[in-house]
């Protein structure tokens, strides 16, 4: 009788053990689980972080050249915006479609 008793504690104790791990690893704020997923976000973040720092810094170089060098506003006028200087005349080619017969 004695024994049934202790082989019933034990499997309590084991049971206990389980579900504390579970809970531990899956269920709780603080699991495994959810610091891994923490983890991979942050991760994924910083690689971000560190491309719109790249980007940031060729934009500030691009603001940089467009304020001081005449030169290169100048050529993003004539490029985007089909602007030309004084004596300066814009030719526009379009190609002509070919009729199939």
């Amino acid at each position: 009788m004695i024994r049934d008793f202790l082989k019933k504690k034990h499997i309590l104790f084991y049971v206990i053990v389980i579900f504390l791990l579970v809970y531990i690893a899956f269920l709780d704020s603080a699991s495994f689980f959810h610091r891994y997923k923490v983890q991979k976000r942050y991760e994924d973040l910083q690689v971000a972080l560190e491309k719109l720092e790249l980007e940031n810094k060729s934009l500030e170089e691009e603001n940089s050249r467009l304020k001081n060098d005449p030169d290169t506003w100048e050529k993003l006028a004539r490029e985007a915006y089909g602007m030309r200087g004084q004596g300066e005349e814009n030719y526009y080619f379009t190609e002509e479609k070919k009729s199939s017969k």
